[in-house]
Order: structure tokens, then C-alpha cells, then sequence
């Protein structure tokens, strides 16, 4: 009898622990798209520090560095584009993976 509780018991606990452990993945998941968005608009933030330092940098007249802040800019715009897009496909798909979307009933 004691061998037969120490396996039940165990595979409960076993259970636990992986149930505990999947539900936690799934929390950070979420926490990690939470973190993307923060950083895209650290991006735009650096994006418009860019664009003010380039406007200053084109009244002084100093058109080297324009073009070096205009290559910057638009490398940053494409990225933050780009990963915008895909934030949002994720979250789309995230929102419509669910099975009560596709319910008909």
C-alpha cells in the first residue's frame, strides 16, 4: 500500500510541476511581446532624437552629416517598420489562433 501512495503521490506531484511550469511559459510568452512593443517605441523615440539632430545639423550647414543622419534614419525606419508589422501578424494570428474563433456552432 505505501509503494502504490508514494507513485500516485508522486505522479501527482510530478504533474504539478509540469502543469506549473507550461503555465508560466505561456505568461512569459505574452510578457516577452509586451517587452517588443516598449522597444519599438524606444525606437520611434530614437527615430524622432535622430530627426532633430539631423534638422539641427542641416542649419549649420553641415551636409556630411545629414546624409550620414539621413542613412540612419532610414535604416531605423525600415527596422521599426518592419517590426511593427510583425508584431502585429503575431498578435493577429495570436487573437484568431484561438478555438473559439473558428467556432460555428
Amino acid at each position: 500500500m505505501r509503494k502504490i501512495t508514494a507513485v500516485v503521490f508522486a505522479g501527482l506531484l510530478g504533474g504539478s510541476l509540469v502543469l506549473s511550469t507550461a503555465l508560466a511559459r505561456a505568461d512569459d510568452d505574452r510578457r516577452d511581446v509586451r517587452h517588443e512593443w516598449r522597444d519599438l517605441h524606444r525606437d520611434r523615440q530614437q527615430l524622432e532624437q535622430l530627426r532633430r539632430q539631423r534638422d539641427n545639423e542641416a542649419r549649420e550647414g553641415d551636409y556630411g552629416e545629414v546624409r550620414k543622419y539621413n542613412r540612419q534614419i532610414r535604416k531605423l525606419e525600415n527596422d521599426t517598420y518592419k517590426d511593427r508589422r510583425d508584431l502585429r501578424w503575431d498578435d493577429f494570428y495570436r487573437y484568431h489562433d484561438r478555438d473559439d474563433y473558428y467556432d460555428n456552432d
